[in-house]
C-alpha cells in the first residue's frame, strides 16, 4: 500500500510539473507572437524567437535552426551561438566592429568585419583578406558565395561623396586616421574643384582647410591630375575564390553597397545607400536602391546619383552650391539605371531573396527600411520581373519594429529579421489556412529532469515524515 501511495504521488507531481511547463511555454509562445500588433500580408505570421541581444549587427541561421549572432558586449565584439532549445554561448571572440555579415560556408563561418574577411573554424578566427578601406563612414559590408564559386565582398566608400569633410570628422574617423581618403579601384582624372572648410585639426578657431577629391584632408588637388586606382579600392564590389587573396574587380562608382544576391540563373542584385545632404560636398535628394549589377559596371559614384548627374537641379542643397562633376572623363554618360528606389538615404539594410514555395513570394527581394527622418521602418517584398513593390510587414500606432537591419531565408523558407533597434530576432513564417491542431511543444531535456528531481524530492519528504 505505501507502494502505492508513493507511485501514485510520484505519477501526480510528473503530471502537474508536465502541465505547468507546458503552461509556462504557452504562455511565452503567446507573448512572442506579435502578429496582430503589425500590418502584414494575410496569410503570414511574426514571432521574436530571440531577445536581449547588445548591438546585433548581423547574424546567420545554420540548417539544424541554430543561429550565429555577432554583439557587442562592453569592448568585445563576439559571434554568440543561439541554439534551438534555448541555449546560448560564446562562439567566437576577436573581431572589429562592425561585423556586417556572417556566412555559413561549408562547414564553417566566413565573417566580414571592419578592414577584414576571417574564417572561422573550430572556434578560431583566421583572417584570409586584410587591407580593405573601411576606416572611413562605412565598412566592407556583405559577402555572398555567387554561383560562380566566387566569394562576393561589398565594400563601402570613406566619404558621403568623395570629399573628406568637418561631417568626418563629428563622426570619429577623421581625427584617428587624419591622412584617409577615399581609394578609386581604377585611375581617375580630377576635375581640380577644391573644397573650404574650417580646420578642426588645429587650435586655431580661425584656421581654413582646403581639400580636394580623393585627397587626404586639407590637401588640396589640381586640374586633370589623375589618381592611380588602388586594389582593393573603396565603393566597390570585388570577388575572389575563398583562399585566395587575389581580388577581381567586379563592380564600382557604388556609394555603400550593402549585400549581394543571385537569382538561380546568377544574375545579381545589389542594396545600395545614396549620398547624403551632409558634408563639404552636400547632395540633395539622394536615395537607397536596388541595381542589377553585371561584370565591369560602373554606378556612377561620385558625380551619379541614382544613375543621374548631380549637376542637376534636384541634388542642389537649399543652403549650399550646386554639385559639380569632381572627376573627369567618365566611363559613361549613362550608368545604369537602379531597378526601384526607395525614399530617403540610409535607411536600406541585408535584403534576402524567397527561393522556397513553402514560404512563398518566390522571386521576391525581401528587404529591410529603418526609419528615416520622414519615412517608418518596414520589410517590403520587391517581385524583380514584375517590377512590383508591397509593404510586407510596417507597424501600426505602435512602433513594435524600430530598427530592421538584416532579412534572411533559411533553407526551410521561414523568413527571419533582424531589428537591431529592438536587440531581438523575428521570425516569419506561412500560415496554414486551415490548421485545427496544436503545434506540438518542444519541452527542453532539463525541464523534464528538473521536474523528476522535484518528484524525488517531494516523495523523501514525505517518506521522512512517515517514518517520524
Amino acid at each position: 500500500m505505501k507502494n502505492k501511495n508513493l507511485f501514485i504521488v510520484l505519477i501526480l507531481v510528473l503530471l502537474l510539473g508536465g502541465l505547468s511547463i507546458n503552461f509556462l511555454i504557452r504562455v511565452n509562445e503567446e507573448n512572442s507572437d506579435i502578429t496582430s500588433k503589425l500590418i502584414i500580408q494575410d496569410g503570414y505570421n511574426v514571432k521574436k524567437i530571440i531577445e536581449g541581444l547588445n548591438e546585433p549587427t548581423s547574424f546567420a541561421v545554420d540548417a539544424n535552426g541554430n543561429f550565429y549572432i555577432a554583439e557587442r558586449i562592453g569592448s568585445d565584439v563576439v559571434i554568440n551561438k543561439y541554439y534551438k532549445n534555448g541555449k546560448n554561448e560564446t562562439f567566437v571572440k576577436g573581431f572589429s566592429y562592425p561585423v556586417n555579415s556572417i556566412l555559413i560556408y561549408k562547414d564553417y563561418l566566413l565573417v566580414s568585419h571592419k578592414g577584414k574577411i576571417s574564417k572561422v573554424i573550430d572556434n578560431k578566427v583566421e583572417d584570409i583578406i586584410t587591407g580593405l578601406p573601411s576606416y572611413g563612414d562605412y565598412s566592407n559590408n556583405g559577402i555572398q558565395i555567387g554561383y560562380d564559386g566566387h566569394l562576393y565582398i561589398c565594400q563601402g566608400s570613406a566619404t558621403n561623396s568623395g570629399v573628406v569633410g568637418l561631417d568626418n570628422y563629428e563622426r570619429g574617423w577623421l581625427k584617428e586616421n587624419p591622412y584617409f581618403h577615399d581609394f578609386y579601384p581604377v585611375d581617375v582624372v580630377l576635375s581640380g574643384i577644391n573644397f573650404k572648410s574650417s580646420n578642426p585639426m588645429t587650435e586655431s578657431k580661425n584656421d581654413k582647410a582646403i581639400t580636394g577629391a580623393f585627397m587626404p584632408f586639407n590637401m588640396q588637388s589640381s586640374k586633370d591630375s589623375v589618381i592611380k586606382g588602388k586594389t582593393p579600392g573603396n565603393a566597390s564590389i570585388y570577388r575572389t575564390y575563398v583562399g585566395s587573396t587575389n581580388l577581381d574587380l567586379f563592380a564600382y562608382g557604388i556609394r555603400n553597397p550593402i549585400n549581394i544576391v543571385f537569382t538561380h540563373d546568377n544574375k545579381a542584385y545589389v542594396s545600395v545607400q545614396g549620398m547624403e545632404n551632409r558634408g563639404q560636398r552636400p547632395i540633395e535628394n539622394g536615395c537607397d536602391y536596388i541595381y542589377e549589377i553585371k561584370k565591369g559596371d560602373w554606378l556612377g559614384w561620385p558625380d551619379y546619383e541614382g544613375g543621374e548627374p548631380v549637376t542637376l537641379k534636384k541634388f542642389k542643397p537649399k543652403n549650399a552650391p550646386q554639385p559639380q562633376f569632381i572627376t573627369e572623363m567618365h566611363p559613361t554618360t549613362t550608368p545604369p539605371k537602379p531597378l526601384i528606389s526607395f525614399n530617403e538615404s540610409g535607411r536600406i539594410g541585408v535584403m534576402d531573396i524567397s527561393r522556397q514555395n513553402a514560404f512563398g513570394y518566390v522571386g521576391n527581394l525581401f528587404i529591410p527600411l529603418r526609419s528615416g527622418k520622414n519615412e517608418e521602418a518596414k520589410i517590403v517584398a520587391y517581385d524583380i520581373k514584375g517590377n512590383l513593390l508591397v509593404d510586407f510587414i510596417k507597424n501600426k500606432e505602435e512602433k513594435i519594429i524600430k530598427e530592421p537591419i538584416q532579412c534572411s531565408f533559411s533553407k526551410d523558407g521561414i523568413l527571419y529579421i533582424l531589428d537591431k533597434g529592438n536587440g531581438c530576432i523575428y521570425c516569419v513564417e506561412k500560415v496554414e489556412e486551415k490548421q485545427h491542431s496544436l503545434n506540438r511543444i518542444y519541452i527542453p531535456v532539463e525541464y523534464l529532469i528538473g521536474t523528476v528531481v522535484i518528484a524525488l524530492i517531494v516523495i523523501l519528504i514525505l517518506q521522512i515524515r512517515k517514518t517520524k
